[in-house]
């Protein structure tokens, strides 16, 4: 399991196949072969930390600086034309290799001693004993793009593909990169879910239905329940995927319809995700309405919602108005309206520029597999 099919095995590593001699012999080598300025600790402008630990449960054992890789989530940002030196720190764990795209940097320090003679030329991968470290120098200077990033990672297969992956963007102008509330930049994915007929049937058929009665304790440590929610009020039910960059998205305008009529509305938010993972999806959308952990799926399941931003209005006394497989500026605009209507309020001003003009249609909604010692808030 730590190992590989190589070890203990005597195997052949180099062939060389020595043929005539040629017309020009060489003699002797050249004093020097080539020149290298390495780049100094005087030069550097950034300096940075990359932490490896063993963090969460065995499927998923390496992370960086406890963040396992995401593919719509940047780690760092490095500005166009900078000198930066990153220390790499290694727990006591395991020993990693790091690998770096886009430059090759001049190792200059390790903290088990001098950085060894085959180590002094240009480099694009280290070797991290466990319960060590060491630093790097690099200069970003050849590509800068704020959508396009490069990687980071560990050159051994299983701790990458477990998790021990980062990226990086080289900005010519980190400043005007868009970050979300908990100051995170998040990419938006570029699929689109397409939108079927199926999905727009059994959404149609919901309406005049009776809602699913549920129960459940949100991040909050309140119970909420529809009975409750539903006695003299609409309630709003917004479905999330939480990697969901259409959800994250979305969050922003069903906010904005619960600051606008939360007097008179109530906007619930069900996420597939467990306590954890939902309390870091909020920090990061900002948003301010209740949001209800439901990992395994049971109250998405009960709703219908096969994908995220599915959103079911339900009228005072539990019967589901309309359910909306998807969101537009369109349907929100719709949405206001209704609760305008069923809260017998005057209609309240809530813009949607930002919203999509076309209907868009979030990931698939899915369990997610428990993390040991995690507890879920009780449901029913």
């Amino acid at each position: 399991p730590n190992g590989g099919f190589l070890n203990n095995l005597n195997f052949r590593l180099l062939h060389i196949n020595v043929t005539a001699p040629t017309a020009q012999r060489i003699t002797k080598l050249p004093d020097v072969l080539t020149h290298n300025r390495f780049l100094t600790d005087a030069e550097v402008n950034q300096r940075r930390t990359v932490a490896i630990s063993r963090f969460g449960p065995p499927e998923r054992e390496f992370a960086f600086d406890k963040k396992y890789f995401d593919m719509n989530f940047i780690n760092h940002v490095v500005k166009l034309g900078d000198v930066e030196a990153w220390t790499v720190t290694n727990d006591r764990t395991f020993g990693h290799s790091f690998h770096i795209h886009d430059v090759q940097f001049k190792i200059i320090s390790r903290s088990n001693g001098p950085v060894a003679d085959y180590e002094q030329g240009w480099k694009d991968t280290l070797y991290v004993p466990k319960a060590e470290s060491a630093t790097f120098i690099a200069k970003f200077d050849d590509f800068a793009s704020d959508t396009a990033p490069f990687m980071y990672h560990c050159h051994m297969a299983n701790h990458e593909d477990g998790g021990l992956m980062g990226q990086f963007l080289v900005s010519k102008d980190p400043a005007q990169l868009k970050k979300d509330a908990s100051g995170a930049i998040k990419f938006r994915a570029s699929v689109e879910h397409p939108l079927t007929p199926k999905m727009i049937s059994a959404a149609e058929g919901q309406a005049q239905t009776r809602a699913a009665a549920f129960e459940a304790t949100d991040l909050g440590g309140r119970t909420l329940s529809l009975g409750s929610l539903t006695g003299k009020k609409p309630l709003v039910l917004f479905f999330i995927e939480r990697e969901c960059p259409c959800a994250r998205d979305a969050a922003a305008l069903f906010d904005r319809l619960q600051s606008a009529y939360g007097d008179t509305c109530t906007v619930v938010g069900v996420i597939n995700a467990w306590p954890d993972v939902a309390k870091e999806w909020v920090a990061q959308t900002g948003v301010h309405f209740p949001i209800l952990p439901d990992p395994a799926c049971d109250i998405i399941r009960a709703y219908g919602a096969e994908r995220a931003v599915y959103t079911t209005l339900v009228a005072p006394g539990g019967t589901i108005v309309k359910t909306y497989p998807g969101y537009s500026a369109e349907t929100l605009k719709e949405i206001s309206a209704s609760i305008a209507r069923l809260g017998a309020k005057s209609e309240r001003v809530a813009t949607f520029d930002s919203a999509p003009t076309k209907l868009v249609v979030g990931c698939p909604l899915e369990p997610v597999e428990k993390v040991e010692g995690t507890k879920l808030p009780a449901a029913n």
